[in-house]
């Protein structure tokens, strides 16, 4: 059992300042050593790549993301239609991302990723645990990065979520 008395570190999550921006309308999900690569693609009607990006996440960040997540898209209903099945033509530079964040208006749905420095994180922990409490405990004390603020059709972050956190589920690439 964890102590009850535990060092914690407050992290705030920007809404503002993400290097990237784009509308996905594709994307697929690969799984490798503890790590999920996400490749996120903007495909027009003639099936040719106009736009991508992609990021990697461990499987450990995304366990910790589940419950909320999974109560996200709980909270939609009905599943909607999977998008088309994608693999991408060409290598797509990637990113580390070590947290999510989701939200949708209506049929529009944004996919927000952020980067944290593990390093960071651990020199605070440490330092925290030294020195006496800070009076103002709800400051955060490191901030992320924001990297992507993605927006997307809702299918397409749902069938999105369900790959990222079902249990053994093949990747769309996969053959069924």
């Amino acid at each position: 059992m964890a102590p009850a008395n535990k060092d914690a570190v407050g992290i705030a999550v920007p809404t503002t300042g993400f290097r990237r921006f784009m509308f996905f309308n594709r994307f697929t999900v690969e799984r490798e050593e503890g790590f999920v690569r996400i490749l996120f693609g903007n495909v027009n009607k003639a099936n040719v790549l106009q736009d991508a990006y992609g990021t990697v996440i461990s499987e450990m960040e995304l366990e910790v993301l589940k419950p909320s997540t999974m109560d996200y898209l709980g909270a939609q209903g009905t599943l909607l239609d999977a998008p088309t099945l994608w693999q991408p033509a060409g290598p797509i530079p990637t990113e580390v991302a070590n947290h999510m964040v989701m939200a949708r208006h209506g049929s529009i749905a944004e996919t927000i990723l952020y980067s944290i420095s593990f390093c960071s994180a651990l020199a605070l922990s440490r330092e925290a645990s030294v020195q006496e409490p800070k009076k103002h405990a709800g400051v955060p004390n490191l901030f992320a990065d924001p990297m992507a603020l993605l927006r997307s059709p809702l299918a397409a972050q749902q069938h999105l979520i369900r790959l990222l956190f079902a249990a053994g589920e093949p990747s769309l690439l996969e053959k069924r």
